[in-house]
C-alpha cells in the first residue's frame, strides 16, 4: 500500500508501530488502515479498495436470444443461441477471470465442477468483437 515504515521518524519513536494494520471487507470493497511515516510523522492512513468490475462492452450484433440452463447449476451448464465461433470468458463477482472457452457452434456446454459455488459473470464475445454479459449462479 505504501513505502516502508521508519520507526526513527516522528514521535514517538516506536519500533512496533509500523506492524499495526487492519482490514475490513464489505459489499463495496476492502477498507484498510495502517500506520506509516510518509509525511515525516507517525500517522494512520486509510484506503478503500474497490474491486475491478467487468463493464464497458459493445453489444453483440442483433443480440441473439442466448439461453443458459440450468441456472443456477451445480457442475455444468449449457448455452444455446451463441454466435458461431464465440469465446466465453467467465469472471468471479469481483472481476477475476477464471475460465475462457471457445465455442465453435451455437450450442456449448461448460464444466465448472472444479469451481466453488457463487455468482459468476459470462462475457460472450462474437467473432467481430461484440460482446454481451450474462449472470450465472453455481450451487
Amino acid at each position: 500500500m505504501s513505502g516502508a515504515f521508519d520507526s526513527h521518524v516522528g514521535y514517538p519513536n516506536q519500533n512496533k508501530m509500523g506492524d499495526y494494520v487492519d482490514m475490513v471487507s464489505d459489499n463495496s470493497g476492502a477498507h484498510l488502515a495502517w500506520a506509516n511515516t510518509l509525511n515525516g510523522e507517525q500517522d494512520v492512513y486509510y484506503s478503500h479498495i474497490v474491486p475491478y468490475v467487468v463493464t464497458g462492452t459493445d453489444q453483440i450484433s442483433l443480440n441473439p436470444g442466448i439461453t443458459i440452463y440450468p441456472n443456477p447449476f451445480t457442475g455444468t451448464f449449457n448455452m444455446e443461441g451463441l454466435p458461431k465461433d464465440s469465446r466465453v470468458e467467465i469472471f468471479t463477482f469481483v472481476g477475476q477471470k477464471v475460465l475462457s472457452v471457445n465455442c465453435s457452434s451455437s450450442n456449448c456446454e461448460i464444466d465448472m465442477s472444479a469451481r466453488p459455488a457463487g455468482l459468476y459473470f459470462l462475457k460472450i464475445i462474437d467473432p467481430a468483437g461484440g460482446s454481451v454479459f450474462k449472470k450465472i449462479i453455481k450451487h
